[in-house]
């Protein structure tokens, strides 16, 4: 099981992780948060278990709200590791991670996890119909899901294929690849999280599909925080910034569009080999 099927399970499951806190006071301080969305990871090292080897090295990073920022480098450079930080899957060695100020050892798990929406390359998909594995608390208007769709699927939503009673089997079996990861941005585009983080979701879509995908990201979560897992570097020269990552550390940060033609550099590299 990869990191990012770990953190897909560990989201939809209930956390077992016990609780030291006073839960009712400290969910009256934490109503509405987060309100913005402020990422920011202070001299972060971490690994998966308290007594093994670190897999994040001083890490410093910050995404605010409004920005699309991209997480980049090789195979095993970190970059799974370091969504996994954000969301409490590792043993943090030393420094802190804040989301608008709070630190997230402060907070309930299951709340930390609920407060970030999650968009994997394998989502995972119910055992029942559209609309469900759309809006599981049955509380979003059927107008708001069928323009989602729409905005979505682009013509496909057009189709009698799909509508929001389409009955889904589980995991998505009888979807193909694009079409599950089409599902798991429109379930993306109904949540009110303030902290969107990605794994390549636009990894199976063909060029049309992926374009509208990037275009909605672009318009419809700007005024959130983005956070994408690349593994293919096109899908990121747009982003407003971009960490380059090697060994469980930062080597490189900065506007791709620069970076992208900074002779040597790290990012320049990965460009070069991905161009192969």
């Amino acid at each position: 099981m990869n990191c990012f099927q770990r953190i897909e399970e560990y989201i939809h499951a209930i956390p077992q992780e016990q609780r030291i806190f006073d839960q009712e006071t400290h969910h009256q301080n934490l109503i509405g948060w987060p309100h913005t969305g402020n990422v920011k990871m202070q001299n972060v090292t971490a690994g998966y278990t308290i007594d093994g080897d670190a897999v994040l090295s001083n890490i410093n990073l910050e995404a605010k709200p409004g920005q699309r920022v991209a997480i980049v480098g090789r195979s095993g450079s970190g970059k799974s590791s370091l969504a996994a930080t954000l969301l409490r899957l590792t043993e943090k060695f030393q420094g802190r991670v804040l989301i608008d100020d709070v630190d997230i050892e402060s907070l309930d798990v299951h709340h930390l996890r609920q407060r970030i929406c999650f968009i994997p390359q394998n989502p995972t998909l119910f055992t029942g119909s559209l609309r469900f594995n759309l809006d599981f608390s049955g509380t979003i208007p059927e107008q708001v899901l069928q323009k989602v769709l729409k905005d979505v699927l682009g013509d496909l939503a057009a189709t009698k294929h799909w509508h929001l009673d389409k009955e889904i089997e589980a995991d998505g079996a009888n979807l193909s690849q694009g079409e599950r990861q089409l599902i798991s941005m429109a379930r993306a585009l109904v949540t009110d999280a303030r902290v969107v983080l990605i794994d390549e979701a636009t990894a199976n879509l063909d060029t049309e599909s992926e374009k509208r995908i990037q275009r909605l990201l672009k318009e419809r979560f700007s005024d959130k925080t983005l956070i994408a897992i690349a593994h293919r570097l096109a899908s990121v020269v747009q982003f407003d910034w971009v960490y380059v990552m090697d060994q469980g550390k930062i080597v490189e940060q900065g506007d791709p569009q620069q970076l992208m033609v900074r002779e040597g550099g790290e990012f320049w590299k990965l460009w070069q080999a991905s161009s192969d």
